[in-house]
């Protein structure tokens, strides 16, 4: 099944007018007749990556006829990935990635070592191209909703903060970690709240950045012996959040 996002005003407001067409702007128009050359009767399916979709049906002039509108919007404690500022195309995998296994809400940070640094419109626009790599990637896996991409947090203790005031406990994921793996720091920071997920950045994280985040309430844990990749660490990371939540076996 194609799908296709359109945000939830718009979805709603063409739901619910029946019997009139919904209107696609021209990259939308693009991607389905010239891309995916869609055509007449063609059925696919439209979602506000906030847990509503309907069906549509191609008609002759590029525009869409919609069907009843349906919302889902049970959803277990939120899943989080906080990701340091990494390389455009690893940054852009990780959100990729990130939103085909589940992620409920991406946080990018600032950490100490982090070859990237944004801000102002810079970060904006950046923040704009990882939405739409979110949503593309929402179409492709068939999620309902959409992760939040929270604007850059400049700091690892920022995060750690806002998730004890979501009344959760951050897991830092830390080459340095000899003990802790993380099933059992995921055990010990409990679900009722959710679970948060750290990962640092090419370099690592710093000593006082870590004691920083435990100040904050953070637990450390480790993957394996193996010292992963950015990208590989989120993805593996992620995995074994859906795993230990009963999603992936």
């Amino acid at each position: 099944m194609i799908r296709l996002h359109i945000d939830r005003p718009r979805l709603e407001s063409a739901a619910g007018d029946a019997g009139r067409p919904l209107v696609l702007a021209s990259g939308e128009q693009h991607y389905l007749f010239d891309v995916l050359r869609l055509a007449p009767g063609a059925i696919l399916e439209l979602f506000d990556g906030e847990g509503a979709r309907c069906p549509a049906t191609v008609r002759e002039a590029r525009s869409l006829e919609l069907g009843a509108l349906s919302r889902s919007d049970a959803r277990r404690p939120r899943l989080v990935l906080a990701q340091s500022l990494t390389k455009g195309e690893k940054m852009e995998l990780v959100i990729q990635k990130a939103t085909e296994l589940g992620a409920d809400t991406i946080i990018p940070f600032q950490s100490e070592r982090s070859v990237v640094r944004l801000s102002g419109a810079r970060a904006e626009e950046r923040l704009a191209r990882w939405r739409k790599i979110a949503a593309a990637a929402g179409a492709q896996s068939r999620r309902g909703h959409l992760p939040e991409l929270e604007p850059i947090a400049p700091s690892l203790a920022e995060v750690a903060r806002r998730a004890r005031a979501a009344g959760a406990r951050l897991v830092v994921l830390w080459e340095e970690e000899r003990d802790v793996m993380l099933s059992s720091a995921v055990a010990a920071a409990g679900e009722e709240s959710g679970l948060w997920l750290a990962i640092g950045p090419e370099g690592g994280l710093s000593l006082a950045e870590v004691e920083g985040a435990r100040a904050e309430g953070a637990l450390t844990a480790r993957l394996g012996e193996e010292i992963l990749r950015v990208e590989t660490a989120a993805i593996a990371a992620l995995a074994v959040a859906k795993f230990l939540r009963g999603e992936l076996g």
